[in-house]
């Protein structure tokens, strides 16, 4: 499962979203997902893939490319691995729960997988996680299994701002 997202900005001289995209298909590493913004303004592209052995595959192939930004963006930098079932409200069911594990983040983008992937989920519909936020791999850990899209949303996490739009002091 897919548990980070290998980011890097698109943009080179001239642009030309194409190159990255071709450096990965060179290598048989098959695409689960793509995302990002901006991608040929200097934007970010963001790629989901089957296997996390690939992620730092891709990091390597693009800084090797001369990508140097590329990195892979976990949890901690506010990736929010998630599943959308196929149907009206798949998705917006998604961005509601990984609102409650990111409460002061704004979305920056979304990438959604085209194929199916097994997750365990609790009684509550959210993801069974690990002690550092990601999915669970099997039902070791509890939760019933369901087949369903992966889902990376991608939070920037902003300061609380007061009505004078100053940042409140933390």
């Amino acid at each position: 499962m897919p548990h980070q997202a290998p980011k890097t900005r698109a943009a080179k001289s001239p642009f030309d979203i194409n190159e990255p995209l071709r450096i990965i298909a060179e290598q048989d590493i098959n695409l689960l997902g793509i995302g990002g913004s901006n991608h040929e303004f200097n934007g970010l592209l963001s790629v989901m893939v089957e296997d996390d052995e690939d992620i730092g595959r891709i990091v390597d192939l693009w800084q090797a490319a001369g990508y140097k930004d590329a990195r892979a963006y976990g949890e901690p930098d506010g990736v929010h691995l998630d599943y959308a079932t196929d149907g009206p409200g798949g998705l917006l069911a998604a961005v509601i729960r990984a609102r409650s594990h990111h409460p002061l983040g704004v979305v920056s983008d979304i990438t959604v997988g085209v194929r199916p992937h097994p997750f365990w989920i609790d009684d509550n519909k959210d993801v069974v996680r690990n002690g550092e936020g990601y999915p669970v791999e099997d039902g070791s850990s509890g939760g019933d299994r369901i087949d369903a899209l992966p889902v990376q949303i991608y939070f920037l996490e902003t300061p609380t701002r007061t009505s004078g739009g100053d940042p409140i002091p933390s």
